[in-house]
């Protein structure tokens, strides 16, 4: 049975919910004004990511996820770090953290090719990348073969 709309529904319409029952969600491109492309989500430039090199068992759900950042990489999980996990045929990545109260999956399915994985050291459990790096490799771009320039520093000052 529906919900009764509360007396406050036109608030509601005016955030664009347009029901009073609850949000309408539309998700197609030119659906809303505030579709902007591909974009599914923005991350700050000093974001960490963790990697996972072994591939993962794509049915594991947030906890599963969790349970693997714990007990094998020894991470805080409620850090607001992104962790991302490959499938064993190297087509899906699933990216867990943790956000305001509550853990946020993304998954992405390839429906052509494989994630390009960036080169690992020998032993690692994990890799570590930056923001740029994860928007590449979710986007299909060989992280290995993408080279930096050298980042500038002002005269008198050793660069890091």
């Amino acid at each position: 049975m529906r919900q009764r709309p509360s007396w406050r529904w036109w608030r509601r319409a005016e955030r664009g919910c347009g029901s009073p029952w609850g949000p309408t969600w539309r998700t197609w491109p030119g659906s809303s004004p505030r579709w902007d492309g591909e974009r599914v989500f923005a991350l700050p430039a000093s974001v960490r990511v963790v990697l996972a090199v072994e591939p993962v068992d794509m049915r594991k759900s947030i906890d599963g996820l969790m349970a693997l950042v714990r007990g094998a990489w020894g991470e805080d999980v409620y850090s607001g770090h992104l962790f991302a996990f490959v499938s064993r045929r190297g087509d899906r990545i699933k990216v867990l953290t943790w956000s305001r109260g509550g853990f946020v999956l993304l998954y992405k399915r390839l429906e052509a090719g494989r994630f390009r994985l960036p080169p690992v050291d020998a032993g690692a459990q994990a890799v570590t990348l930056d923001a740029t790096q994860l928007a590449m490799l979710l986007d299909g771009i060989d992280v290995a073969q993408v080279r930096r320039q050298p980042a500038w520093t002002p005269p008198g000052r050793t660069g890091t």
